[in-house]
């Protein structure tokens, strides 16, 4: 615990912090979630205890839906998750979680191929069955002879050059991932785009869509399983470790727990431990009936707790 003021929070976040460097691997992560009022004043804090080369990504997260009151100032529905290394070679699953198109990202795939080959345009089709996909461009920067040439009648631009040689445009036209219109008449831009395997794009700074702090849970600073099942898939290896200081609620170990990872929580007070051990036994007994195997890693931990209320914070 803490007393009052900024001063004493600061010292609070500190010892932590430095508990947490001495526990992390050499290719672990920390993500320390904060207000925006005090975020500049942690991350100073962060810079000196993990170094400022540890630095990754300062996150913004939109908590809550927005106020109707902010009459005086702007509304604040957002809050900081600074991301800090143990070391340069940090463990990062980028293709763990990606954003989602845009409408007019998505509205460039204007072309369907029905299951026989046959491609038509997409609008006036859409409840036909196929695969959705666009055309985009088989140029490149560059200057190799062999891949400057009029190849169907089109030819790239004096900068650039195709992205193969000419029995390479056949043979990729011939297998089908290149498409022409007009089989006659070539294209610079004929190479196929699925839709169905665009994994949309990286995950940026600011966080739009990993879930709301909504009023009316049973623990008032509960976090959205989906921020913390993200900040958990893109920060640690399938089986590794995750350790929540603030367990709150239990969120980290839920979110671990679904995610296939082991997990450590700590939290001082008893109403968290009863809040978190509930769920964790609903997400057990999820688990459990998914035939998933993952639950059963923490049934030891679960069954040394008694329901008597003395040994809740074994």
């Amino acid at each position: 615990m803490w007393g009052k003021g900024t001063n004493s929070y600061l010292h609070m976040i500190y010892e932590r912090l430095q508990v947490t460097r001495t526990l992390l691997k050499s290719n672990g992560n920390i993500f320390v979630h904060v207000g925006p009022g005090v975020s500049r004043l942690v991350r100073s804090i962060c810079n000196f205890v993990f170094g400022v080369d540890q630095f990754r990504t300062e996150i913004v997260w939109q908590r809550s839906n927005p106020y109707n009151d902010a009459l005086k100032k702007l509304g604040i529905v957002s809050d900081r998750i600074i991301w800090y290394a143990a070391g340069s070679k940090n463990y990062y699953e980028y293709d763990a979680h990606r954003g989602e198109l845009s409408a007019s990202a998505e509205g460039e795939y204007s072309l369907l191929e029905l299951p026989d080959g046959t491609v038509v345009n997409l609008k006036g089709n859409e409840s036909k069955a196929g695969r959705i996909f666009k055309v985009e461009n088989a140029t490149y920067k560059g200057k190799n002879p062999r891949k400057k040439f009029t190849w169907r009648g089109a030819k790239p631009s004096d900068k650039r050059e195709w992205v193969y040689d000419f029995e390479g445009m056949e043979a990729a036209l011939a297998r089908g991932d290149l498409y022409l219109r007009d089989p006659n008449r070539g294209s610079t831009r004929c190479v196929k785009k699925y839709l169905d395997e665009n994994k949309c794009i990286f995950l940026q700074d600011i966080w739009l869509n990993a879930g709301r702090i909504k009023g009316g849970s049973e623990y008032p600073t509960q976090k959205p399983e989906a921020l913390l099942q993200r900040i958990i898939e893109i920060g640690s290896p399938e089986g590794g470790l995750v350790l929540d200081f603030f367990g709150g609620s239990g969120t980290t170990a839920v979110a671990a727990e679904y995610s296939g990872r082991r997990w450590l929580i700590c939290d001082i007070g008893r109403y968290a431990v009863h809040v978190a051990r509930k769920r964790l036994i609903s997400a057990q007994r999820d688990l459990h009936d998914a035939g998933g195997l993952t639950g059963l890693l923490m049934s030891s931990i679960l069954a040394g707790m008694s329901d008597n209320g003395g040994n809740e914070r074994r």
